[in-house]
């Protein structure tokens, strides 16, 4: 583990080894402790180990730690009883017979026993094959450590790849909580404590200690979730955004794909002004969902309904507020001017330019844009007005006049030309241009 940036956790122990295949379980993060490998084929022999019946525990484990058997000498796959028989002089037909018989539980064939007496092979050996009830195949054990290897590269070298990887696949199958595994190291060590200390732990529990202790590693090694994010998250994978990683809504408990999808859905071309807006566009999500959402962080501050008050205190008339006033966000002289040419578009038109069955309505609607241009309603508008209009009530503040004089400019240059042509990215001076 130290490559990992940790050495001989009490949780995690030395190996590195959680969420690397074949080797994350702590039943065989155990076997690399007892056997130590230095070599590829030593892995395989662990695989073999591991996948078989009766072939670690009671077997091949009390063998090596009592060193009866080195691992090299231990049976692990199929191929091992085969070539070893071989090796000490017996028939190849019958080192395979006796290789089949063993793999599949049945014992050693009838004479068996005496014949390999006979070509040196120890009673150790002799008595781990009759243990035996399943043997793995090498190729298996090749093609999985193999595996294992290509992972554990990502898991060294582009971790964060690596651990958006693994906790996707977790939450596909409900083995990831975002509000048990998203709030901090201590959060997750208090849970992996809560479910190692509970002897009627469910096989539930059991399932969420295996991510709980790869998320102990993640942030061991000084990662990090951000807040999950109504715009920003993803339905169903972990997005890597300023060196951490945004947890997707399906990392909410009991949040299906299908909920979190509506999410992507209903957030289209929108930016919502409370909770409430929010979950009349969202139909698929339970009260629950919502407040767990809430909890993770994920409306970052937005208020609970639709009133549009702050403190009590009425902001103004809906009809004319500014996209970021709806949105409780920083005002400034901007804002009083898209208000301005919202009462210029009123004045020309004989109405605003949104209108709505509610204040959330009409509010939404500044915040996505999208207005009509006046002269749709009232042709007689002259084409520079129109603009200087528009340009007022653009939903970027930034791209609105920065000032009051600014403005008074244009309406001076409409003033002398009713229909000019205004370049809004040139400075002011050279904005207004004949037709």
């Amino acid at each position: 583990s130290k490559v990992l940036g940790y050495e001989n956790d009490p949780i995690l122990g030395p190996t590195g080894a959680v969420a690397i295949p074949e080797f994350n379980t702590r039943f065989t993060r155990g076997m690399l402790m007892d056997t130590m490998p230095t070599r590829f084929d030593t892995l395989l022999r662990l695989s073999g180990f591991s996948h078989g019946t009766d072939v670690w525990l009671g077997n091949a484990k009390d063998l090596i730690t009592s060193k009866t058997a080195t691992v090299d000498q231990a049976i692990g796959c199929r191929d091992d009883i085969m070539l070893y028989l071989i090796s000490c002089g017996m028939p190849e037909k019958r080192s395979f017979k006796i290789m089949e018989a063993v793999r599949k539980g049945r014992g050693l064939p009838e004479g068996a026993e005496e014949e390999m007496r006979a070509a040196g092979v120890p009673d150790w050996y002799i008595g781990s094959c009759k243990k035996i009830k399943y043997l793995f195949p090498k190729a298996h054990a090749v093609a999985y450590v193999m595996m294992a290897f290509r992972i554990a590269w990502f898991k060294v070298h582009e971790p964060l790849a690596f651990y958006a990887a693994y906790f996707y696949r977790r939450s596909q199958k409900g083995g990831f909580d975002a509000a048990m595994m998203t709030r901090g190291l201590e959060e997750v060590k208090a849970h992996i404590s809560a479910i190692d200390g509970n002897d009627a732990a469910t096989d539930k529990d059991e399932d969420m200690l295996t991510t709980l202790e790869v998320c102990y590693e993640f942030y061991l090694r000084g990662f990090s979730f951000a807040p999950m994010d109504l715009y920003r998250s993803h339905d169903t994978k972990f997005l890597i955004e300023d060196g951490k990683l945004l947890p997707p809504f399906v990392s909410v408990s009991g949040l299906g794909e299908t909920a979190a999808w509506d999410i992507l859905e209903g957030r289209k071309g929108k930016r919502f002004i409370s909770i409430e807006e929010f979950a009349m566009c969202c139909n698929k999500l339970s009260k629950t969902h919502i407040e767990q959402l809430k909890a993770l962080g994920a409306f970052a501050g937005m208020a609970d309904t639709k009133t549009l008050t702050t403190d009590g205190n009425v902001m103004g008339s809906v009809h004319y507020f500014s996209p970021e006033q709806a949105k409780g966000g920083r005002v400034d002289n901007r804002s009083d001017l898209y208000s301005l040419g919202v009462v210029m578009y009123e004045m020309l038109t004989g109405r605003p330019p949104y209108d709505g069955e509610s204040p959330v309505a009409v509010a939404l609607k500044h915040i996505n844009g999208g207005a009509p241009m006046p002269s749709t309603i009232n042709p007689n508008i002259p084409g520079g007005l129109e603009q200087i209009i528009m340009h007022a009530m653009e939903v970027d503040p930034a791209r609105r006049y920065s000032s009051a004089t600014e403005m008074l400019y244009d309406m001076e240059e409409f003033r002398k030309n009713p229909n000019p042509l205004f370049y809004f990215d040139e400075p002011v001076q050279a904005r207004a241009a004949a037709p």
